[in-house]
């Protein structure tokens, strides 16, 4: 299923895309209000395959670590910054 905005399956998604394409907003430009269909006639890019990765726990803490040493480091130099 397909929800747009309220969320949906990625899987739909790119088979969409593989299906349309994808293309730019100079050529789709947004119009905000509900027409109901998308009015696409080819796209700009297109999706050949894709594939699901495994999600690894290990590389997502990793991830977060650095990211938490990152801010840590971005606020003592704003403390720093503001004492100084």
């Amino acid at each position: 299923m397909n929800f747009g905005c309220e969320g949906g399956s990625p899987k739909n998604t790119y088979n969409y895309i593989k299906s349309n394409g994808l293309t730019t907003e100079a050529n789709y430009p947004y119009i905000a209000k509900e027409s109901g269909s998308c009015k696409i006639n080819s796209g700009d890019a297109k999706v050949i395959d894709y594939e699901y990765v495994a999600i690894n726990p290990e590389l997502i803490e990793k991830q977060n670590k650095f990211e938490r040493g990152r801010k840590a480091k971005r606020d003592e130099k704003k403390n720093n910054k503001k004492d100084g």
